[in-house]
């Protein structure tokens, strides 16, 4: 959150408005709400895969300092035209500045400010240090007027990472390419035996052709990445058990670690959040996430088989 919030600090004052694709992570909405407000400054929120939606907000907040998106999207895995938002902010006020999530893809799979944004940040904790070992973020940008601003804020807010972390995530670095084209091997072939099988309602996974993104994420990433999300047909009651008698993917709420990780947000990070708002949001009863990991795929496939059967 260091990366975000110093972000938005170094873009956004008093009175300023910024403006937020509708599906973010949770502490960046929290961070939105319920502290820059607090401050002064105001945030709107949108669905960035609708544009003719998003180009009303754009011409109702024609003053707007930012907008944050993240693409794929956590965790329904929705995919954003970063191109065709990149356009359309420009041409109704070019210096309104476009800040990209690019957590889930990272910068091996999809090239945001090449695409046209001005900003992208990352969640060091996940991909980038791969490992588990770090929480951390970075931001990265080709404009000097965001850079200089943002020094100030890491300076004077002290959102820096410690030499050691910064180690390690350099250490991650250097094998990012090769874990990430694992990752997706994985992955794909995990969401091709999901999809078929009979306690499976429904897979949210971009590499595959039934999904409403295979196309913008073939044009606009190298590969669909490594996050999958599912939805069980036997709703609360199913992806609870499967979290009690899952073997070899960890327990687990984070993401992008070569260790494979599942949850089950309606049981366990959405638990305290009202049913209608949480389902209202896309978090069915039975959706289950999964961090697909660099593990034997026959080993990762096993074990769902033998999870899932219980079921």
């Amino acid at each position: 959150m260091g990366a975000i919030s110093s972000t938005l600090m170094a873009l956004a004052s008093q009175g300023d408005t910024i403006i937020l694709g509708d599906v973010l992570y949770a502490a960046t909405d929290h961070l939105a709400f319920n502290v820059l407000n607090r401050f002064g400054i105001n945030s709107v929120t949108v669905n960035p895969a609708d544009l003719d939606a998003f180009e009303r907000c754009l011409k109702q907040n024609p003053k707007a300092k930012a907008c944050l998106i993240e693409t794929p999207t956590n965790p329904l895995l929705s995919v954003y035209d970063i191109k065709a938002i990149s356009k359309l902010i420009k041409s109704i006020n070019p210096s309104i500045k476009l800040v990209v999530d690019n957590t889930f893809a990272t910068p091996y799979l999809q090239r945001p400010l090449e695409l046209g944004a001005d900003v992208v940040v990352h969640s060091t904790t996940k991909y980038i240090c791969g490992h588990g070992t770090v929480v951390g973020g970075l931001v990265t940008t080709h404009s000097e007027e965001v850079k200089t601003s943002l020094y100030t804020v890491l300076k004077d807010v002290g959102a820096n990472p410690s030499p050691f972390d910064t180690w390690l995530v350099n250490l991650g670095l250097k094998t990012l390419p090769l874990r990430m084209e694992k990752h997706c091997d994985n992955a794909m072939k995990i969401a091709q035996y999901l999809e078929h099988h009979p306690k499976v309602k429904q897979v949210n996974y971009p590499g595959l052709e039934s999904s409403p993104y295979y196309a913008l994420a073939k044009k606009q990433m190298k590969r669909p990445g490594g996050m999958i999300s599912f939805e069980l047909k036997g709703g609360l009651d199913a992806g609870r058990k499967m979290m009690d008698s899952i073997h070899l993917f960890s327990l687990a709420v984070s993401l992008g670690s070569v260790d494979s990780l599942i949850q089950h947000p309606a049981s366990m990070t959405h638990a305290s959040v009202p049913r209608d708002k949480r389902v209202a949001s896309g978090i069915t009863d039975g959706l289950v996430r999964m961090s697909v990991g660099v593990e034997d795929c026959e080993d990762l496939l096993s074990a769902l088989e033998h999870c899932l059967g219980k079921l």
